[in-house]
């Protein structure tokens, strides 16, 4: 125990312990403060946990304030079940709260704090899920969800890029405008107003943050800032290529706005649209054709004893994507509220996609009749079956490697924006007309923040590449490790 050599092995045991435990303990320590407070070092190619100066450039003008709200712990966006997709979005969030005093980022559990996330669902029967994210400021808000801030490939299979940048700043621009975005709703055409008829449906989108105009296409131009355009029942038709110029073209007007990303939703009766030549025209280069004076009568399912106010069937989500998420909150219940619409007129898709000059339309059932509904016509009953009572056109252009979308809402009952049927509480008729102007008609596009794609991780080398590597990690490395203990024990020898 005295030996001069059992007490050095003592003392160099010890110290290696305690070096050990120190620099396990330091990394303890760090790893966590760096989970926390994000000290990351960013190596990816394409800086992904870096802000671009193209987003700062955008910021350094906003100055009111903001707030972002993720709806999960700080330690779920981390390391949690989604965190290799969240803890991206977190990053972003957290550099620029760091970098600008008007921004503030907090964390909610959402399963705790159910009524702080309340205001933010889109109807009065959803909720917020665990990976969305809220940007607000004042009264205007956005809520994504997380696949917003992703790029997919063409089968929407494979994550490839990180949009974050785009999607957040985009998001600050919209709930800081100082315009609020435009609704303009048709006219000189007996449309419903609104002040009128259309009074309640214009409340609706002014409590979406809408401003609520009127607009006379053959004599006005669509205002900068107008998101979406709505015909509801017009009993004439609109002004097409018999204009004497392009100034009075209505149509002209309307395709031309639809080309700037907008969204037209038009609510016909089935009594005035066989009228409207030049305006189905146009709609069936949407795929949408009306079936001019016809209307759906169902005893089955029906709120008035005739039997022609309807009750409408929600397209299966697994059946429709796109349709189907305009209400998917409300399909998910296990009692789903009724979606009404009186003398509804059917509507015929043409093809489900690959219309259009460049073949980029598609169509999609939104609600349908059920398959007890007859088709009426003249008082007779010409066939039985399921038809389309509201259909969702898109348009898609790519700009920067970003999806920009046009949409026509074509929907066969005028009733359907009734003011009995909107403010009931017991039809669901006002929430799917919230969820699509807020999904349809809110976005203000910036496409100059370009995406970030992700390092490539995979292994591309040649097989003399791979055998040269395999050479120098088996055989010289060790070679070396042996070369240089040879010379440290030489050495040793001589002395």
């Amino acid at each position: 125990m005295r030996s001069k050599k059992l007490r050095y092995a003592a003392t160099s045991s010890a110290i290696t312990v305690l070096v050990i435990a120190a620099v396990m303990i330091f990394n303890v320590i760090f790893s966590a403060l760096a989970g926390k407070f994000l000290w990351y070092a960013d190596m990816t190619g394409s800086e992904v946990f870096s802000l671009s100066d193209d987003a700062i450039a955008y910021l350094d003008q906003v100055s009111a304030p903001i707030d972002i709200y993720f709806a999960a712990d700080e330690d779920m966006l981390i390391n949690g079940t989604y965190s290799e997709y969240t803890r991206f979005v977190y990053q972003t969030a957290r550099l620029m709260a760091d970098r600008y005093d008007n921004i503030n980022v907090e964390c909610h559990n959402v399963y705790k704090e159910y009524d702080f996330f309340k205001p933010y669902a889109d109807t009065a029967a959803s909720s917020v899920p665990v990976t969305s994210v809220i940007v607000k400021s004042g009264t205007e808000f956005r809520l994504y969800a997380l696949d917003a801030f992703y790029i997919f490939d063409e089968n929407y299979q494979n994550i490839w890029a990180y949009n974050g940048e785009n999607k957040f700043v985009a998001g600050i621009l919209q709930v800081t405008a100082d315009d609020m975005p435009i609704v303009c709703f048709t006219t000189a055409h007996g449309e419903r107003s609104v002040e009128g008829d259309s009074k309640a449906m214009a409340g609706l989108f002014a409590d979406a943050g809408f401003e609520v105009r009127e607009i006379d296409l053959a004599s006005e131009d669509v205002p900068d800032g107008c998101r979406i355009m709505i015909t509801n029942d017009p009993v004439y038709d609109f002004i097409g290529r018999e204009a004497g110029s392009d100034k009075a073209n209505e149509i002209a007007k309307l395709d031309a706005f639809l080309d700037g990303y907008g969204c037209y939703m038009i609510f016909a009766d089935y009594d005035h649209a066989s009228k409207l030549y030049n305006l189905n025209e146009f709609l069936e280069e949407w795929g949408i054709k009306f079936d001019t004076g016809a209307y759906l009568r169902d005893h089955d399912h029906s709120t008035s004893v005739d039997g022609a106010t309807i009750v409408a069937e929600y397209v299966k989500d697994e059946d429709n994507s796109l349709g189907a998420s305009i209400y998917s909150d409300i399909a998910a219940l296990d009692t789903m509220p009724k979606t009404v619409a009186r003398c509804a007129m059917p509507i015929n898709i043409m093809w489900n996609e690959g219309g259009g000059l460049t073949g980029t339309r598609r169509v999609f059932p939104v609600l349908c009749s059920y398959d007890s509904a007859e088709t009426m016509r003249n008082g007779e009953v010409m066939s039985t079956g399921q038809r389309n009572l509201m259909t969702l056109s898109r348009d898609r252009v790519i700009i920067d490697n970003n999806y920009y979308y046009s949409y026509v809402l074509a929907c066969g009952a005028s009733t359907f924006t009734d003011e009995t049927n909107l403010l009931s509480q017991a039809y669901a008729n006002s929430d799917i007309l919230y969820s699509a102007m807020r999904s349809l008609g809110k976005e203000r596009i910036v496409n100059d923040i370009p995406y970030k794609a992700f390092d490539k991780t995979s292994v591309d080398i040649t097989t003399s590449q791979a055998n040269g590597w395999a050479v120098a990690l088996t055989a010289v490395m060790p070679a070396i490790v042996a070369v240089s203990g040879i010379v440290v024990i030489a050495r040793r020898k001589r002395r």
